[in-house]
């Protein structure tokens, strides 16, 4: 997901974590990066075990300003104290939000790992399970993983958390990227209400193609319905490494990239023919967010974009709509295919808790931890996730509730994570496809210029063939 959580869930959430730490945390200093760091130890091992007071666990969670990543760990920490109790227990587990920004993360830990002030969670993505699990900040979870809680987890997602077979990462939350369409474009072109709610089960069943969706745009535009017919993000993310996925572009095999320059072709080719058909901004990319989320989308600027699950949220408070316009005006439907019969395909890059060092060195914190990594899977708990930032069930337990059930459009994209691909934690191919600002250069220069497509392909693929090195890719 793009942007955080609005400021007052994270105020509420910094308040709560102070509150739940007002039982020994001392000051707080702040990292570099942005990251606070408290200046205490994780567990309060001060006070004698044997003592009728018990200890206190104190459990920080290192994660950026999408405020629900850490708040959810909070509320299962609450949960686990009732749960203590009960048990008999004197122990208290608290827990805090530790901001940091997700471009310093990597300096934040390997700093904490020196000053021995290691987080014992820390939340990131795909390529950050692989960088961490290496460095040997992380530990693998297959205990937990193998317990009960986590069984419920479908199993395509929970496996997203393997790397080198073990679960370094515990899955946190899942998307998938649909294509968006508004609704009363499509009727304004003829459209039914029976055709539209038929839509997404034909890009489904690969009747309707790239190309297919090219042509209903270029009507749409024709006839002055709407200003653009195809638009996607305008700064660089995982959209275009799922379209150049479906365009046939994405491959790895080996343990090395696979580069394609035909299904490169096609995918640049795509991007390029949407700017000379009018029906993307050619300098869509220099925009920012504002005004597509603010105004393009939420507004039917657009028959349609590449976009994420969560766009609602995003208009919501970037378009100031509410979330019954979005219901009532939009669809969603997987990403069309190429060619016709194909089945389509999604790209999710979920973000997953990871267990530090420091939350494993003590069995009795590690033992904690795990719970409260076990009751964060609470329905009640996930609907912070789900409903606040519209992202979709983990589990079937998740999707029958009823908060969840009543939500008519996350019901309606539930289906697309059993077509999500995972973003890859290997590096190469994150710079390849995704995460290295060559991949962007190169779509701006196709979009943005006339420079034959074929060049900014093969600039691109020798651009690419450096960084990785010979050796890290093989060329077909």
């Amino acid at each position: 997901m793009k942007k955080g959580i609005r400021e007052m869930i994270t105020l509420f959430t910094l308040v709560l974590a102070i509150l739940l730490t007002a039982c020994g945390s001392g000051e707080k200093e702040t990292a570099e990066g942005g990251g606070e760091t408290s200046a205490t130890p994780a567990a309060d091992t001060q006070q004698d075990e044997s003592g009728e007071d018990g200890n206190t666990y104190h459990i920080r969670v290192a994660c950026n300003d999408e405020a629900p990543r850490a708040e959810n760990i909070i509320l299962a920490a609450e949960r686990l104290n009732e749960q203590l109790k009960a048990e008999g227990s004197s122990d208290v587990v608290t827990a805090e939000y530790i901001l940091v920004d997700d471009k310093e993360k990597a300096n934040n830990l390997a700093m904490w790992d020196k000053t021995g002030d290691m987080p014992e969670l820390v939340v990131g993505n795909p390529v950050d399970v692989v960088r961490f699990a290496d460095a040997g900040f992380i530990v693998d979870n297959d205990e937990l993983m193998a317990g009960e809680a986590y069984q419920k987890v479908f199993p395509n997602l929970r496996d997203m958390g393997l790397y080198n077979d073990h679960y370094y990462g515990v899955i946190q939350d899942i998307e998938a990227r649909p294509v968006w369409f508004f609704k009363n474009h499509l009727l304004s072109l003829g459209w039914t209400e029976e055709d539209i709610a038929a839509f997404p089960d034909k890009v489904l069943n690969g009747e309707f193609t790239q190309n297919d969706l090219q042509n209903l745009a270029k009507e749409a535009v024709d006839k002055d319905i709407c200003e653009w017919g195809i638009i996607h993000r305008p700064t660089n993310g995982a959209e275009f490494r799922m379209m150049a996925i479906i365009n046939g572009a994405d491959s790895y095999r080996d343990g090395k990239v696979v580069i394609q320059k035909d299904a490169l072709m096609n995918f640049f080719t795509f991007l390029r023919e949407n700017v000379e058909m009018g029906l993307c901004p050619p300098d869509i990319t220099t925009y920012g967010w504002d005004p597509v989320e603010g105004d393009m989308q939420p507004n039917g600027k657009t028959l349609c974009w590449y976009g994420g699950v969560w766009n609602k949220y995003d208009m919501i408070v970037a378009g100031g709509v509410t979330p019954e316009y979005v219901d009532e005006n939009f669809i969603m439907t997987l990403p069309p295919v190429v060619n016709e019969g194909d089945t389509p395909v999604t790209l999710s890059g979920p973000h997953f808790y990871m267990v530090t060092t420091a939350g494993a060195e003590d069995p009795q914190m590690r033992e904690y931890v795990d719970r409260v990594l076990e009751l964060v899977l609470d329905p009640d708990i996930q609907m912070h996730t789900t409903i606040e930032t519209s992202h979709l069930a983990m589990t079937q337990e998740t999707a029958d509730y009823p908060e969840y059930k009543e939500d008519e459009f996350l019901n309606s994209a539930t289906y697309m994570v059993d077509y999500a691909m995972i973003q890859e934690g290997n590096t190469d191919m994150f710079d390849y496809l995704y995460g290295d600002e060559t991949f962007f250069a190169a779509i701006q220069a196709t979009e943005m210029t006339d420079e034959p497509v074929e060049d900014i392909v093969d600039r691109f693929i020798e651009d690419v063939k450096f960084k990785i090195g010979e050796g890290g890719y093989i060329e077909e």
